[in-house]
């Protein structure tokens, strides 16, 4: 059994086998990934606040696709970096539907299926 865990600063998604501890990066090169979700079909919602997208990314191939771009999400300037409390959160119902958060403008978004 494993978890998936967003490094907002690296950039990388990664899977943590909860068995031994052991860390396999299946995403890198994004731009503040945050909110972490898995669809029923295994696949991965991640919110990539750097570019304000929703991405789509198979975990067994690496693949990524936006599924949705100009969320408001993504805290602008502080000095000194990004305040620990602003989390862009996602979630994803048994049937595929994506709630996300937006810090921007305090909304949520639902994104259905296609």
């Amino acid at each position: 059994d494993g978890v998936y865990v967003t490094e907002a600063m690296a950039g990388t998604v990664s899977r943590i086998d909860l068995s031994n501890g052991a860390k396999k990066v299946v995403a890198s090169g994004l731009r503040m990934p945050e909110g972490i979700a898995v669809f029923p079909d295994g696949k991965l919602a991640v919110v990539e606040t750097g570019t304000r997208q929703l991405l789509k990314i198979d975990p067994a191939s690496g693949v990524i696709n936006p599924l949705v771009i100009n969320l408001a999400v993504g805290f602008p300037s502080y000095p000194g970096g990004l305040p620990p409390y602003l989390i862009t959160g996602v979630a994803v119902s048994d049937s595929g539907i994506i709630y996300v958060t937006g810090d921007l403008e305090n909304v949520l978004y639902k994104i259905s299926p296609q």
